[in-house]
């Protein structure tokens, strides 16, 4: 699902499970329909213009956008501020910054969720022996939101490993 356009982590966990089902009814009711081997796309060639395709790996360029977030984050942006500077969703900053978290960056969790707060969510998390954000979220009855349980759960992981 995740190579689906606007499928990200949070759709993927949010609704993945969810759509799987569904879609494993429908098969296991319409035993006929036969699901084609996906092939992958290519662009055509295209000799005449100049039109080049970028030579950056889409890693190279997911790194360089991560970083540019953790540059400005170490500046002293909040989370609101650098998802404006870049113009760019603040749930994709936050993805960002969970993605630091766990390769054991200097990211003060502090400045992200309240030490208080932390320490609830790493709780929920630890009671409900879940890594799934959707239990936390739902569980704390609106008082933690997802990004905050992205965050902490990327801290307790990078912690506890």
């Amino acid at each position: 699902m995740k190579s689906i356009s606007g499928v990200g982590d949070t759709k993927l966990e949010r609704y993945g499970a969810d759509f799987t089902e569904e879609i494993k009814a429908h098969l296991d009711e319409n035993p006929g329909i036969s699901v084609p081997d996906r092939k992958p796309v290519t662009m055509p060639a295209c000799p005449t213009t100049s039109f080049r395709r970028a030579s950056t790996s889409p890693q190279k360029v997911k790194a360089g956008t991560i970083e540019k977030t953790y540059d400005l984050f170490n500046k002293g942006l909040s989370i609101n501020e650098i998802a404006k500077e870049r113009n760019l969703a603040t749930s994709t900053i936050t993805g960002h910054l969970e993605n630091l978290i766990r390769d054991g960056r200097n990211i003060e969790i502090d400045r992200l969720v309240d030490p208080a707060k932390r320490n609830t969510i790493e709780e929920l998390f630890l009671t409900l022996k879940t890594w799934n954000t959707g239990p936390v979220v739902e569980h704390s009855e609106g008082a933690v939101s997802y990004d905050e349980a992205k965050l902490v759960r990327a801290y307790v992981q990078r912690e506890t490993t």
